[in-house]
This record gives C-alpha cells, structure tokens and sequence, in this order.
C-alpha cells in the first residue's frame, strides 16, 4: 500500500512539472506588435540588422509558417521576455488635429457618443488642412470642357456621354 502513495505522489509531481514546463514556454513566445496595433505571438528566428528585417515563426491551427517583416511594419518585439521599440509610433493625426482638440477629451481620454457626434458636426463637412495644399493634376487625356455638341464624328472612346443615336435607345 505504501507504494500505491509513492505512485499516487510521483503521479502528482509529474501533472505539477508538466503544468509547470508549460506554463514556462507559454511565457517565453515571443511577440511582435505591429504600427496598426495587431500583435503576433510565435518565435523569432533571426533578426537582419543590415536588410531591417525581422524573420518570426508562428503556428495558426496547426500550421506553422515562417516570415520576414520589415521594421518599417513593426513597433516592438519582445523577445526572450525582454521588449525592444523597433520604430515609435506617430500620433494619430485625427487626434492631433487643432479642431479636435479644442472639443478635448474626457479626463479619461475617450469621449462619449455625444461629444463624437458633435466633432462630426463641427469640422465633418469642413475641408480637411491639407485639401488646399494639394495640386489637383489631371491627365492631358481628360478633357473636362464637354463641348456641345459633341465633335464630330462621333467617337464612343472620346466622347462620353449620351449617344447621337437616340433611336438606338428608344422603347
């Protein structure tokens, strides 16, 4: 009877280290959290200083894949628990707008619907800063002049629009 509670007490112990070694290698994946803010857990084989490249291993049911990204794709890995900021993320831009932050922010940082809806309402039909910046360049292809009429004769490749044939599409 007294090796039946060995067994029973070895039987214990081996579930406790297996739990144990599990836990351990749980703990110990790597991970890699994207600029987009989307995270990998896996295993980082090699990282390419010189090429800027990361190649991570992950295993998506069942299959495990290999695969480089560039730290132009990456905020930060942790890698063998210690956590490296590969590239720092920009500000969100919608929050750093002027317009925006005169209505400000709860004390906890987020805003109710309320406040949302009334930034829409505010600067949502207004022409964002940079629109007036920008040039508008259209192709010397696209004559926006719509002469009437049309010049003839007719070309469907150049001439959009309805057609000199409105028999054709009479009912």
């Amino acid at each position: 009877m007294e090796n039946l509670g060995f067994a029973r007490h070895a039987g214990i112990l081996w579930v406790i280290a297996t739990l144990f070694t599990a836990t351990i290698s749980a703990d110990a994946a790597d991970t890699i959290e994207f600029l987009n803010g989307a995270k990998l857990e896996g295993k980082v084989i090699a990282i390419d200083k010189e090429h800027r490249m990361v190649e991570f291993e992950v295993t998506i049911a069942g299959s495990t894949r290999a695969r480089k990204y560039g730290y132009n794709k990456i905020h930060r890995v942790v890698w063998n628990g210690k956590e490296y900021e590969v590239t720092q993320k920009e500000g969100n831009a919608l929050a750093s707008s002027p317009a925006i932050n005169s209505l400000g922010a709860g004390s906890d940082g987020n805003r109710s619907a309320a406040e949302v809806r009334a930034i829409i309402d505010s600067v949502g039909g207004s022409a964002p800063d940079w629109l007036a910046a920008t040039p508008v360049e259209y192709p010397n292809a696209v004559d926006l002049n719509w002469p009437i009429p049309a010049p003839q004769p007719w070309n469907n490749q150049r001439n959009v629009g309805a057609s000199p044939n409105e028999d054709d599409f009479s009912g």
